[in-house]
């Protein structure tokens, strides 16, 4: 401001905001909507998570055990608490997990370690169908 700049020419600049801009963000996706059902999320952990690692002893010891992660107002609706056990079947799968609650979780998503044993990353965005509380 005020003046040349001190250490020479910048340059000379290639993009230019104005009205003939590309469209890059003409087709943003609607938000998500939990009334077509459960859906996977992801969840990835930096032990663990993906096939080789998990081949290692040290990372083994680190690895958390499989769960399944809901919000908790559907945790309230399903009538279940952290580490309450929860069973569903996805993709052709049955599973039964503890439950853990995430307040960032959006409501109508469960939550997935995808990658951990018997957790496939193929499970990621698949619907989820009778998500109850497990019979003891």
């Amino acid at each position: 401001m005020g003046g040349k700049l001190r250490h020479g020419d910048p340059g000379v600049r290639l993009i230019e905001a104005g009205e003939g801009s590309l469209g890059y963000f003409d087709r943003v996706p609607a938000a998500f909507n939990p009334n077509d059902g459960w859906r996977v999320a992801p969840y990835y952990h930096l032990f663990g998570s993906d096939e080789m690692s998990q081949r290692s002893h040290v990372i083994q010891q680190r690895m958390p055990e499989a769960y399944v992660m809901v919000n908790p107002a559907d945790a309230a609706t399903l009538g279940v608490n952290a580490g309450s056990l929860v069973e569903f079947n996805c993709a052709g799968q049955t599973l039964r997990l503890p439950v853990r609650l995430s307040e960032t979780l959006t409501q109508g998503q469960v939550g997935l370690p995808l990658g951990l044993p018997g957790i496939p990353p193929i499970l990621v965005g698949a619907k989820v169908d009778n998500l109850r509380e497990a019979a003891r």
